[in-house]
């Protein structure tokens, strides 16, 4: 990347926090975007409620835990595999079709609150969203849970030196992950934004968008991340009402403008 391009590269970085600020403070925007996140997080959940509700009172736990204890292991393990399972049904379409209208706000469209439902439309969408999300976790979860696991096995030790060690191998995790996923540029913006484009396109647009700017998206992103991690000390609210809303059109503002002087979005 030669010295003009390092430069478009940072004023895109400089530029994406102040521009969603603006776009947020626009009126209905953050309003929208605060009430998709509850629809979100209450229909991604709903499942789990629906079967835990009628599990409670129609088995009784202690009793079975002290008569029966294998029954018991396999009873709650199954009702955890059946959250994870309605879970990941519902949630990767729904908060990504979040995400796709605040991608849709950053370029000044028109967005309606049913938006978030977008991938629910149709059985190819739906199957397009589960496919994203899982591309990109493959890149990440992998580091994620070895570097968990490690940092878990130290912690267990005694020691205060084994217990730093593993704090400091967790944070060089979370920077590897993070380094891992600035690789993909905007690999799941581009997906939303061209919804008739093989994935392994948009794959490869992502690849030529990040080409020799990902330490600038590591930037980027550690610039969001502590800004998620100090809002969640106000118990999620400034998370839900600023931050997270904030920090999805700073991402899709970011790769938008990255992508100016490469690809045509709009083709």
């Amino acid at each position: 990347m030669n010295g003009l391009e390092r430069l478009h590269a940072e004023l895109c970085r400089k530029k994406a926090i102040p521009t969603a600020r603006v776009l947020l403070s626009r009126e209905g925007n953050q309003t929208m975007l605060i009430l998709s996140v509850l629809i979100c997080a209450v229909a991604s959940f709903l499942p789990t409620l629906v079967i835990t509700w009628p599990l409670t009172y129609l088995i009784d736990w202690e009793t079975l835990y002290e008569g029966n204890m294998l029954l018991y292991s396999v009873l709650y393990y199954a009702e955890w595999l059946v959250h994870l399972a309605f879970f990941f049904l519902t949630a990767p379409p729904l908060y990504l079709g979040l995400y796709r209208m605040a991608v849709r706000m950053s370029r000044e469209e028109s967005v309606g609150i049913l938006d978030v439902f977008r991938y629910f439309s149709s059985k190819a969408l739906y199957r397009r969203a589960i496919a994203i999300v899982l591309r990109t976790a493959c890149f990440v979860l992998p580091v994620y849970f070895a570097g968990l696991l490690a940092g878990s096995t130290l912690g267990m030790e005694d020691g205060a030196l084994l217990t730093a060690l593993s704090l400091c191998l967790l944070a060089v995790v979370f920077l590897l992950c993070l380094f891992i996923f600035s690789l993909s540029g905007g690999y799941v913006t581009l997906a939303v934004l061209r919804e008739d484009a093989p994935l392994s396109e948009c794959r490869a647009m992502a690849r030529e968008i990040s080409r020799g700017r990902a330490w600038t998206n590591v930037i980027f992103l550690l610039s969001l991340s502590w800004r998620i991690l100090l809002s969640l000390l106000t118990v999620g609210v400034v998370l839900l009402v600023h931050t997270l809303p904030m920090s999805m059109l700073a991402s899709a503002n970011y790769v938008g403008r990255q992508s100016e002087a490469v690809i045509d979005l709009n083709s």
